[in-house]
């Protein structure tokens, strides 16, 4: 599945996730600038970072960004001697960047008259799910 649409779906259900990326690489990497791992609130993911130790470590940085609602950036040093010993011998350094996916805001709008319809009109064009609330009947 497509991380977009993915990212689409999980905000039309009311669902948080957060998105990582690769902005910057520095020597060899398992993986490219422009990378995505979209991890969901349930902890499953799409798309790949690169694997290994990185993507555990992106992985548990995503689930708390998913939570606190503040992107976080994560610089990776590949070249340290003690990677060697972990497996990794890739040698360069990787910047990530991740960001909250949140669920698409509601505004709750109080009394159905005619100045409500074009509050409803500006928040829908600023993104928001709009519900008018009135105790009158329709």
């Amino acid at each position: 599945m497509d991380i977009y649409e993915e990212i689409v779906q999980l905000r039309k259900q009311g669902k948080r996730a957060a998105l990582a990326t690769i902005i910057q690489i520095r020597g060899s990497v398992p993986s490219f600038e422009t990378a995505k791992i979209l991890v969901r609130e349930d902890g499953s993911t799409v798309g790949s970072v690169g694997g290994g130790c990185v993507e555990n470590d992106v992985w548990k940085a995503a689930r708390q960004v998913m939570f606190e609602e503040k992107p976080k950036r994560l610089l990776f040093d590949l070249t340290d001697a003690s990677n060697l010993e972990a497996g990794l011998i890739c040698g360069g350094k990787v910047e990530i960047f991740i960001e909250p996916i949140l669920a698409t805001p509601t505004a709750y709008i109080f009394g159905a008259g005619h100045i409500s319809k074009y509050i409803s009109k500006v928040a829908t064009l600023a993104g928001f799910n709009t519900v008018i609330i009135d105790n009158r009947p329709q």
